[in-house]
């Protein structure tokens, strides 16, 4: 039982504290953009999990009983967390969704790391060490799976072959010019050279080196099935991953401007019919206006605000309020052109179609093939973006592509017949959460039916 003694407002205002704190811990990207200095990559692999695990079972415990909507919202945040006990397992870390963090750590953390001192130096070859860490751990994660009966398939190895040889080509990046030298004195600036070529050449290429060798084995050992459900418990932890994401748009910056960036790979042979309603997703009223209000709105703790820390359970309320509002603006008439509405609504019929390809792969036993005549009679898309769409759904992000249309329906079932005005600011004022919980929200604000 909670102390009554203590306002709940007080005790989930600290715990939220403590969890944002350990947050940026793990996500040193979301520090160095909150002003942090960032002087170790966070450590992973099954003692990471076990560690992360501990705590969020350590703070649902203090956060028993407290009420309110903050608590409700740290509550889901942290049973998603004690759920990571069965979802790790199923994360490939050689996919191209779930070994993104180590672009991100090359073109944020490394780009903008600071050289003018020599404890700088030791700082980036700290870092360094720990980059090589972090690869070294994809591997130790994968040998973990194997000995579960979790093995990447045959077909999907090229694709991560292609996925870790890109992040080991760019690995030059991690050298550092000689403009960001000049600052140094010759004795620290010699330090860095050559220690960051040691790791390179050394650790870092070794650790890269076993994950392809290790990937060759499983192009010889791997099975042909798809989909989660083909692991031992797969089927189960479907069920809750159903809802999660990794979001492609990005908020705005330091310039005050937000970005959607679009994969142009074989451009002439994408169909561009659905651009306006990509663009209405993407952009306004979609993700700039929803991510847009989230930044100005300084009232909410910041691990509500900060969303690269909030990847799960919260794709239904992020994509379905994009697709929501690209929906929305053909109510008011926004597809002037016949060929934009159709678009669109041949957008929502692909939105359909994931929900079954996607359960079909990871629940009913789908082959590729039927899966991808399935999208190629539905889906309207390119022969490379079913494949790429195949590769995401079974293996990559299994459950993330279900989001969008679920939450979609949602929020307009939500709506009913209210104002949609008023339905609308409900929805934004309080930034994302879970669907269930703004659900609530939304009713007790008397903006749903």
């Amino acid at each position: 039982m909670p102390d009554e003694r203590v306002p709940d407002e007080t005790v989930v205002r600290e715990l939220s504290d403590q969890v944002w704190e350990r947050a940026l811990t793990r996500d040193p990207v979301a520090a160095l953009r909150h002003g942090r200095q960032v002087d170790a990559l966070p450590g992973g692999g099954p003692d990471g999990l076990a560690e992360n695990v501990s705590f969020a079972a350590a703070m649902l415990a203090k956060l028993a009983g407290r009420a309110g909507l903050q608590a409700a919202f740290l509550r889901d945040h942290l049973e998603h967390e004690l759920a990571e006990e069965q979802r790790f397992w199923y994360r490939l870390p050689v996919t191209p969704y779930n070994a993104m963090t180590l672009g991100s750590y090359r073109s944020e953390i490394f780009a903008a790391a600071e050289l003018r001192t020599a404890h700088d130096v030791d700082r980036y070859l700290k870092l360094l060490d720990d980059y090589a860490t972090v690869v070294e751990q994809m591997a130790e994660t994968m040998a973990a799976q194997r000995s579960r009966g979790i093995r990447l398939p045959r077909w999907a190895v090229p694709a991560a072959v292609d996925t870790v040889s890109g992040h080991a080509d760019a690995s030059p990046e991690l050298l550092v010019p000689r403009e960001r030298r000049a600052g140094l004195a010759p004795g620290p600036a010699g330090r860095l050279g050559d220690g960051v070529t040691r790791i390179l050449h050394g650790r870092l290429a070794a650790a890269f080196l076993r994950l392809l060798d290790d990937l060759a084995a499983d192009e010889h050992a791997g099975g042909e099935g798809v989909g989660i459900g083909q692991y031992p418990g797969g089927a189960d932890c479907y069920a809750g991953l159903i809802g999660l994401t990794y979001g492609y748009y990005q908020p705005p910056g330091a310039d005050g401007a937000g970005y959607y960036h679009y994969n142009v790979a074989n451009l002439p042979d994408r169909p561009l019919l659905q651009a306006a309603s990509v663009i209405y997703h993407e952009g306004l009223p979609g993700h700039h206006l929803q991510l847009g209000r989230l930044l100005e709105n300084t009232a909410l703790h910041p691990i509500r605000r900060e969303l690269t820390l909030r990847t799960f359970a919260l794709n239904g309320y992020l994509e379905g309020w994009a697709e929501y509002a690209a929906a929305f603006c053909d109510e008011i008439g926004l597809y002037a052109e016949p060929a934009d509405r159709y678009g669109r609504l041949s957008f929502e019929r692909f939105m359909a179609a994931r929900l079954v390809v996607d359960t079909g792969l990871n629940v009913l036993g789908w082959s590729r093939e039927r899966a991808a005549a399935y999208l190629h009679a539905n889906g309207f898309l390119a022969e490379a973006e079913i494949g790429s769409e195949l590769l995401r759904y079974s293996i990559d992000d299994p459950g993330q592509a279900l989001g969008y249309h679920l939450g979609h329906w949602y929020l307009r079932e939500l709506r009913g017949t209210r104002d949609p005005l008023e339905f609308h600011e409900a929805v934004l004022a309080e930034g994302p959460l879970p669907l269930a919980i703004l659900g609530e929200h939304v009713r007790s604000q008397g903006a749903g039916t």
